[in-house]
C-alpha cells in the first residue's frame, strides 16, 4: 500500500503507535496543513506513512489527511494566517493555518489584498503568504527563530501555538530553505560543522535531547520546558541551568 496524501487541517499529530496518546512517552511531531505524507500501512483508523518534509515516520488518523489534489505554489510566513470565505477583513475566518503551511494559490481568481485558496475556497491576505521560491538561505534563520520568542511550549509541536525545542530550530532554518531534521539529535548528526571556539550568532548548541540557537556571542534563544517558553538567556545561565539537570554540552554546530 503506498499513496500520497496532503494534510487537510491547519495541524495535526503524528503518533509512534495507531492510537492517540495524551502522556508523551513516544516520538511524537506535528504535520502542517499541505504538508505531503506518503500512506504505507493501516490499521482501523490511522494510517503509517513518511511526512516528506522531514522523512519523520508513525501513524496520524486518516481524517487529516486528503488526496494530493495540488501542489504547493505558496506557503504561509505569517505565523497564523487567517482563511476568510470572501475577499476583505470584515469577514470571520474560516480557519487560520499555522506557518510554514503550504498552500496552493490560484492567481486568477485573487481580489485586491487577498489570495484564493482553492483547496479551502478562501481567501488569504497577501502579506501573510510568500511564494515558495522565497525559501532560501536570503532569509536570516535567528530573525525566523526569533519570531517565536515568548510562544509557549509544547513537546511535540511546531507551531506558535506550542512548539519544543527541535521544532523551533526546525521551522527556522525550513524557512531558510535548509533541509532539516524534526528531533534534535538528528538535527545535531545533519546539520553544519562542529565548532570548539566561541559561538556565534547562528550557530546551534545541542544537549542530550535539546538544542538552542545562538542570537548573539552571549545570549541563546531556545524553547524548553523549564519555563514552557520560547525565550533569551545569557549562554551561561544556559549552560548552569541544564549542569543542573545532569546535561552537558554534546556540540556547538555552524551552519
Amino acid at each position: 500500500m503506498s499513496a500520497i496524501m496532503q494534510i487537510a487541517m491547519p495541524f495535526t499529530i503524528l503518533f509512534e503507535e495507531p492510537k492517540p496518546v495524551l502522556e508523551i512517552n513516544q516520538k511524537v511531531t506535528q504535520l502542517l496543513f499541505g504538508e505531503a505524507f506518503e500512506i504505507t500501512e493501516q490499521e482501523g483508523p490511522f494510517v503509517k506513512g513518511i511526512c516528506k518534509t522531514d522523512d519523520y515516520k508513525g501513524w496520524i488518523h486518516q481524517d487529516s489527511l486528503t488526496p494530493q489534489t495540488w501542489l504547493p505554489t505558496h506557503f504561509v510566513d505569517a505565523l497564523w494566517a487567517p482563511v476568510f470565505p470572501k475577499a476583505g477583513h470584515k469577514n470571520w475566518a474560516m480557519v487560520s493555518l499555522p506557518f510554514m503551511s503550504r498552500i496552493e494559490i490560484e492567481e486568477e481568481k485573487n481580489d485586491g489584498d487577498y489570495a484564493f485558496i482553492p483547496a479551502l475556497r478562501g481567501y488569504v491576505h497577501k502579506s501573510h503568504i510568500k511564494p515558495l521560491t522565497d525559501l532560501n538561505k536570503e532569509q536570516d534563520y535567528v530573525d525566523t527563530a526569533l519570531r517565536f520568542l515568548q510562544a509557549t511550549y509544547q513537546f511535540g509541536g511546531r507551531t506558535y501555538a506550542g512548539l519544543d525545542c527541535s521544532g523551533l530550530i526546525q521551522l527556522a532554518l525550513l524557512r531558510s530553505g535548509y533541509k532539516c531534521p524534526r528531533d534534535s539529535g538528528d538535527q545535531e548528526k545533519a546539520l553544519g560543522k562542529e565548532i570548539n571556539d566561541a559561538p556565534q550568532r547562528g550557530d546551534l548548541v545541542f544537549l542530550e535531547g535539546h538544542v538552542g540557537i545562538m542570537i548573539n556571542e552571549t545570549n541563546i534563544l531556545n524553547a524548553t520546558a523549564r519555563s514552557m517558553l520560547v525565550q533569551i538567556e545569557p549562554f551561561n545561565d544556559f549552560i548552569k541551568a541544564y549542569q543542573d539537570q545532569g546535561l552537558e554540552i554534546t556540540s556547538i554546530k555552524r551552519i
